[in-house]
């Protein structure tokens, strides 16, 4: 992670997307090669592995990391930047980078993931697809598999030689972990199918009636259960935001698409905000009577 004491923090303007599927043998974006001046060892390297890190920097794309490193010097690079549009590469992979300490620079080969600004659901899936086939590329080209990548925290806690623990808590943020991660980017290195950034498709009962009988049962309105979405049952469906638990959060997780467990959470919050975002609504994560009317297609 080089950005957390280095890098100034460059608001990007949101890209609105939706998630998708994606072979594991199609390449998400092309790696463009724009190497630095500043911040180069220009010593060799022959590369045992991939350290993954994260930029730490809100917003900033590989283009805006790529120059900022080619500007300022601050003792710090990596071989690649990866966004949800871009795959940059900034050290040749036969120079030694400046990302994780001595001991992991003159082993490793570094490649860092992009944070999206304002938790954009739609552009981390983006940057994670683009980070699993740049990783998976980059194993195969050099006869590796997906043990010889390592975390930041790992090479921290090996060589104690920096105190950064990325990019553990960014994946934990969005709902993924590092042996997803890994696991993901091994099984494109097999050619195995996979989805990533996709939704689990739920078979939760999301017809109106469904909602109509919990609203009733928690005391919200006195609505005949007719399937029929109308002026009634939008005026019943309670405001809920996170920290909401039960039935009718588990109805909208449903209708969403998502994992139904009924406790309103961070990524229930998340898809809630792409959601709105998709509808033209205030993407704020809060179901309001706006956000109902579109749920329930009014």
């Amino acid at each position: 992670m080089l950005s957390k004491k280095l890098i100034p923090f460059i608001s990007a303007a949101v890209l609105s997307g939706t998630a998708f599927f994606m072979p594991a043998n199609v390449k998400a974006a092309a790696v463009q090669q724009e190497y630095i001046n500043k911040n180069r060892s220009h010593q060799a390297l022959s590369p045992v592995g991939l350290v993954i890190h994260d930029t730490d920097n809100e917003g900033a794309t590989a283009q805006n990391n790529r120059d900022y490193f080619n500007r300022v010097y601050v003792a710090a690079s990596a071989h690649y930047f990866v966004d949800w549009n871009t795959d940059i590469q900034t050290i040749p992979e036969n120079e030694v980078a400046w990302h994780a300490g001595p001991s992991a620079n003159h082993r490793y080969l570094s490649l860092e993931m992009c944070m999206p600004y304002g938790h954009d659901i739609s552009k981390f899936n983006a940057m994670y697809q683009n980070t699993v086939e740049l990783a998976a590329d980059i194993c195969k080209r050099h006869n590796w598999n997906a043990s010889n990548i390592v975390s930041h925290y790992w090479c921290s806690m090996t060589f104690h030689e920096t105190d950064h623990e990325d990019p553990i808590a960014f994946l934990k943020e969005y709902g993924k972990s590092w042996d997803m991660l890994i696991n993901d980017i091994q099984k494109t290195i097999d050619r195995q199918p996979t989805s990533i950034g996709t939704q689990q498709v739920s078979t939760f009962n999301t017809s109106v009636s469904v909602l109509q009988a919990e609203l009733n049962k928690q005391g919200f309105g006195n609505l005949i259960v007719d399937n029929i979405a109308g002026p009634r049952t939008l005026e019943a469906c309670p405001l809920l935001k996170q920290g909401a638990q039960g039935d009718i959060t588990k109805w909208v997780q449903g209708k969403l698409g998502i994992t139904v467990d009924g406790v309103f959470g961070t990524q229930t919050k998340q898809w809630v905000i792409k959601f709105q975002k998709d509808h033209g609504l205030v993407s704020d994560g809060i179901i309001g009577a706006n956000t109902w009317r579109a749920l329930l297609g009014l």
